[in-house]
């Protein structure tokens, strides 16, 4: 059985003290750690030119099952 929580985020503080704070310690960390680099480049505004948004695409296209671990 999988029980799932929501919290409804409207503040990027919200973001960064409630959210990226329970995922610190989880067996993602490494999908956690791509997740802090998005939303920094985010809050940088760098989602909004090509190249950070082309950037933020080759950081999801590694994340979960994409994922390789050598």
């Amino acid at each position: 059985m999988k029980i799932l929580l929501f919290e409804k985020i409207t503040k990027f503080v919200d973001l960064t003290n409630k959210i990226i704070a329970l995922f610190e310690q989880g067996v993602k960390y490494l999908d956690f750690i791509d997740f802090c680099v998005v939303a920094k480049l985010m809050n940088e505004g760098k989602h909004l030119t090509i190249e950070g948004f082309n950037l933020i695409r080759k950081i999801k296209n590694k994340m979960n099952t994409k994922r390789k671990i050598d």
